[in-house]
């Protein structure tokens, strides 16, 4: 799936609030009466002044938008956005046709023009209907998609139909191309539907409503295995609480853990992503609880130095508190592991605690490292000799600094041993602090995808000796696989600023506890995959060929 969706992202997936959507469609009821207005009237009898304008950007424009948002909102329990949404796009394809009516030359080919318009608008309404309420009362959902084409129709009638003597019946038996259209789209989508089902228990239906109406959705198969679930706890009166569950984030949206991150993370809470991929997502959605409360950890004042290990294409940062090791892996050219490099290195250091910082930038396409492949040699060597190196290094005195919320997190840290200096030493008349060596340390993350292009030049500007940044990997939303979240700069420097405010004596200590018999979607994950690509790529070719068969039935 591409990332290069922000605008498709923004309608389909978030929309401005019910009460701006309601002006959008106001507003575009009226400059859509206006310019059809000024586009017929040479060919018509419609008056080129404001009350022609009002009557249609009324009638056939803001009247059947308000009839259907209405009535599929209260009566059908639509989302009002998503009722909106399909209002506009309606707006927009009558006024599209009505841009066509000069060119035509015979009243007949005006009228063929009227019903092609018509029935682009209740095949539209149909299948969106259809993919956000699913199969329930199909007879209610033809009655809704009916709604603005017929409010349309009604004062088409009123207005010119019944003026040029257009006998109602004309109308009924012309109807029954919206039946047509209903049963060819009926049986595009069983077709469709067929072929999702080959690969995955998952119906279109199911998808779709799930997906548009920002529904939870357990997904069926899966394989049950036991998961670690690690925290990392820094208290300094306050106590920051990363959340470190050995589970992938995904596959997306409200479909098993794709809301994991967003879920997890809380005012005390952050999250901190394992390597691994999409094998090991959760596969229902209320498996999330399992892991909603971070492990507690015997905490100690003391830690290493933040060390620093390159290997191959990996960079390696390591710390050791006094109840375990965390080290960070950092390869902007790898995006998942094999969850199985990281549970071997586990099995050989039972203390360690393994993060994946995932702060690669946006790119094309994306990999996952293989266990069979050289890279994850490189890896499990690195890690190795960061932890026999940390092993050799003293703890020393500890503190830290944090600040963020639900979007973000900073935390800055110093290791250094301080001794009271006395008066007899410093010479002065009150004891004094000293410091042996201390390190200075900003982890900055997000909850997201990929890491935002400044964040890592903001680090580095900030001049400590260690500059980490980190993302959760989050998959909340599908078209760019992120947090739907925007974050600044300003507002990202404004967080490490107040971490560095913050910083004070502290206590560290990592908690470990290992969570039985977790459901992940395991080898289903690519047929789930398999899935979304077939949607991804045969419903537009599926949709343009059913509304072929649609203009060559009216015209």
């Amino acid at each position: 799936m591409s990332d290069n969706l922000g605008f498709a992202e923004k309608i389909l997936f978030r929309p401005p609030s019910s009460r701006r959507m309601a002006v959008y469609n106001a507003v575009l009821g009226i400059v859509f009466g206006a310019l059809t207005t000024f586009v017929l009237s040479p060919t018509s009898d419609l008056s080129l002044n404001i009350i022609g304008g009002a009557v249609v950007a009324f009638f056939f424009y803001l009247v059947p938008a308000l009839l259907f948002s209405e009535t599929v909102t209260r009566v059908g329990g639509l989302n009002r956005k998503w009722s909106y949404i399909i209002t506009i796009i309606d707006q927009a394809v009558v006024f599209f046709f009505s841009l066509t009516v000069p060119f035509t030359e015979t009243a007949t080919e005006a009228w063929q023009v009227m019903w092609l318009a018509l029935a682009t608008v209740f095949a539209i309404n149909f299948f969106l209907i259809l993919a956000s309420r699913g199969k329930r009362s199909m007879h209610w959902n033809l009655v809704y998609a009916a709604i603005y084409p017929v409010t349309v129709l009604a004062a088409f009638h009123v207005f010119i139909g019944r003026l040029v003597g257009i006998p109602r019946s004309l109308y009924l038996q012309n109807s029954v191309f919206f039946l047509i259209s209903a049963f060819l789209l009926l049986l595009t989508i069983a077709i469709f539907d067929y072929l999702i089902r080959s690969n995955v228990e998952l119906s279109f239906y199911e998808f779709s409503s799930n997906l548009l109406l920002k529904q939870e959705k357990a997904l069926e198969g899966g394989a049950y295995t036991d998961v670690y679930h690690q925290s990392l706890r820094i208290d300094n009166g306050e106590e920051l609480r990363y959340n470190v569950p050995w589970i992938h984030p995904g596959p997306v949206e409200g479909f098993g853990g794709g809301r994991l991150t967003s879920e997890l993370i809380t005012g005390d809470d952050f999250l901190l992503h394992v390597p691994s991929y999409h094998t090991i997502d959760l596969a229902d959605p209320q498996d999330i609880d399992l892991f909603r409360e971070p492990p507690g950890a015997e905490k100690s004042g003391e830690a290493t130095r933040m060390l620093k290990h390159e290997s191959g294409d990996f960079t390696l940062y390591g710390r050791r508190y006094s109840n375990g090791t965390a080290v960070f892996v950092e390869n902007r050219n790898v995006d998942d592991y094999e969850p199985s490099i990281a549970y071997d290195l586990k099995e050989e250091f039972p203390e360690l605690m393994l993060i994946d910082l995932h702060n690669q930038g946006r790119r094309e396409g994306e990999r996952w490292l293989q266990h069979m492949e050289k890279e994850a040699e490189e890896l499990e060597e690195g890690v190795r000799e960061i932890v026999e190196r940390l092993e050799d290094e003293e703890l020393k005195d500890y503190k830290a600094g944090f600040a963020g919320n639900h979007d973000y997190q900073a935390l800055v840290e110093e290791v250094g041993d301080q001794r009271t200096v006395p008066p007899e030493e410093n010479g002065a008349r009150t004891p004094s602090l000293e410091s042996d060596g201390v390190q200075s340390v900003v982890l900055l993350g997000i909850d997201g995808n990929d890491a935002l292009e400044f964040m890592h030049d903001l680090v580095e500007e900030l001049e400590h000796d260690r500059s980490l940044v980190f993302t959760t990997d989050s998959h909340e939303n599908l078209l760019e696989l992120a947090s739907p979240r925007e974050y600044t700069e300003e507002g990202l420097r404004e967080a490490v600023e107040e971490a560095e405010e913050d910083l004070s004596d502290a206590e560290a200590g990592i908690g470990e506890e290992l969570v039985e018999d977790v459901r992940v979607l395991g080898k289903d994950y690519e047929a789930l995959i398999t899935t979304l690509n077939i949607m991804a790529r045969l419903l537009p070719i599926t949709l343009m060929l059913y509304y072929v068969a649609i203009v060559f039935l009216i015209l």
